[in-house]
């Protein structure tokens, strides 16, 4: 055999040596890369409001309240009432007046308002004790829970009017 073929032969076997010996040493294919994860859109979650609350027929000073509040959008203020029902009158907007009065005049009048009411609901023991107020595209449950006759001293028909409200 000549030495050239001899010589050829050997690198041929050495070459497939190496080239077999290359490919156990490489590792195999990486998966394809994964999807990018999926962006949810943003959500924002408000909780349904729901509280109870209470008008008292008393003055300020001894703890009286003649407003409900439905969330920050509304209120509910007290028109009339009896020791069996009640109207409320939605969203009343005091209206502050200036009277004019002369220099040393014989009364004094502090901060005057002129109330402007609105729709009015009436609540009772026997048939309305419930009504759905809308305001703002918001829907509210209004139930009238129990009427209190209170026991405050020296206060005329102390009574409390209490309330569940819940946004439906």
């Amino acid at each position: 055999m000549p030495v050239g073929a001899l010589v050829g032969a050997c690198i041929f076997a050495y070459a497939g040596y190496v080239i077999a010996d290359f490919e156990s040493k490489q590792t195999p294919p990486a998966p394809p890369p994964a999807a990018p994860p999926s962006i949810a859109p943003s959500i924002s979650m408000r909780s349904a409001f729901s509280d109870t609350q209470s008008i008292k027929v008393l003055p300020p000073s001894r703890g009286g309240n003649e407003t409900l509040r439905l969330d920050s959008i509304a209120t509910m203020t007290l028109f009339e009432n009896s020791l069996t029902a009640i109207t409320l009158a939605l969203d009343s907007t005091p209206i502050s007046l200036q009277l004019p009065l002369p220099p040393n005049a014989p009364i004094v009048v502090e901060a005057p308002t002129l109330t402007v009411l609105g729709k009015r609901f009436t609540f009772d023991v026997a048939k309305n004790k419930r009504h759905e107020v809308e305001v703002q595209g918001r829907s509210f449950i209004v139930t009238l829970l129990e009427i209190r006759q209170l026991d405050v001293s020296g206060a005329t028909n102390p009574i409390e009017y209490v309330f569940g409200i819940s946004e439906k």
